[in-house]
């Protein structure tokens, strides 16, 4: 099954992690993905690419993950462009557990900062992640690269907060849960005029 309906039906039929890792384990998948699942007791991320075992990662203190694969390294790259995307893949894990190292809490705005990170200059290594490609504006725009950000804060109201763009080159806007969208957001107005003063 695709990505979107292997969690559609762990949200509809799992009550739990040990119950969607057990509906992971025993469902074959047609396309991979990392996935994030938690409950009180228990929170993993599974990461899932069809024809090979998932793995169920247990999350104990804060964790990242990078834009491809982490532990699944089979079959082995096969051309330049799996070896630089698992090259990129692993300097941007390296460089999220850098962020995330020491005692301190992680703020909100730590993490805006976090996701503006050009540490291994702007490129495909950094967690900010856009390159100059070449093309028209449209395969520019769908090329492998960061379009936006998002952060999800919480307990007994659910605030997000949204960069409908470039992380590095957007503010992040605040809306808390069953307020109305901002328009700048739900119209995409943002977004597009970012990649149009970009393009």
């Amino acid at each position: 099954m695709p990505t979107g309906i292997l969690i559609r039906r762990i949200l509809e039929e799992c009550g739990e992690v040990n119950e969607a890792v057990r509906f992971i384990q025993t469902s074959s998948q047609s396309a991979g993905s990392n996935v994030f699942l938690g409950d009180p007791e228990k929170a993993v991320i599974v990461e899932v690419k069809p024809g090979l075992e998932p793995y169920v990662w247990r999350i104990e203190k804060p964790v990242c993950r990078a834009n491809h694969y982490v532990f699944h390294v089979n079959p082995e790259p096969k051309n330049n462009d799996e070896l630089i995307t698992r090259l990129s893949t692993l300097t941007r894990f390296e460089r999220g557990k850098q962020l995330l190292q020491g005692d301190t809490k992680i703020s909100i705005e730590d993490l805006q900062q976090f996701s503006r990170d050009h540490n291994n200059g702007p490129g495909d290594s950094s967690i900010c992640r856009h390159t100059s490609l070449l093309g028209n504006a449209t395969r520019k725009l769908i090329s492998s690269q960061t379009l936006s950000g998002k952060i999800f804060k919480t307990g007994n109201k659910i605030e997000t907060f949204n960069a409908l763009g470039r992380p590095c080159q957007m503010q992040y806007v605040k809306v808390e849960f069953g307020e109305p969208v901002p328009s700048e957001l739900s119209s995409g107005k943002a977004s597009i005029q970012n990649h149009s003063a970009k393009h």
